[in-house]
């Protein structure tokens, strides 16, 4: 065996002198902060949020930095994060936009809020990128039981923008 020297894709596309696109190489970092008030009125399982709306052009959110905080809901309720369905490029020549489907795990799967706290995104990817032509609206849908009355979810998603 022998010491290697290994570069990295971003590494020879510059050697190459590729373009990157701002996420890849100069983004910079935002965060959309969300806040859901104490709920007033129980929502049965697979109920919905609406959290934030991340902008249009290409973002990568950053997984590993996301939070929710979030009261305690009781025993068995799991929270997912994902995104409605949104608009993607132009998918033919004539202008026919494309869509994305609405994904409401994409960013995170099966989060306890059974007990009150501060909970990190669970996630199997470090990021996600997402391109839209008008903005992306976060949603969350809560499983393993209802949505109690007084519930509150508040949080942040991180993401690399322009």
């Amino acid at each position: 065996m022998a010491v290697e020297r290994i570069p990295s894709d971003q590494y020879n596309a510059i050697v190459n002198d590729a373009r990157f696109r701002p996420i890849d190489e100069h983004g910079k970092k935002r965060i959309v902060f969300f806040n859901v008030p104490a709920v007033t009125v129980a929502g049965d399982a697979l109920s919905t949020f609406d959290l934030a709306r991340l902008p249009p052009g290409a973002v990568r959110v950053l997984l590993a930095e996301c939070k929710i905080q979030t009261s305690a809901w009781g025993a068995a309720r799991l929270l997912d994060i994902g995104h409605r369905e949104y608009s993607t490029r132009p998918s033919d020549s004539q202008g026919a936009v494309a869509n994305e489907a609405e994904d409401l795990d994409a960013l995170a799967i099966g989060i306890d809020v059974a007990a009150a706290g501060v909970k990190d995104f669970i996630g199997v990817p470090l990021k996600y990128d997402m391109y839209s032509r008008t903005g992306i609206v976060l949603a969350a849908q809560v499983r393993g039981g209802t949505v109690p009355v007084g519930a509150t979810l508040r949080g942040y998603v991180t993401y690399v923008y322009e």
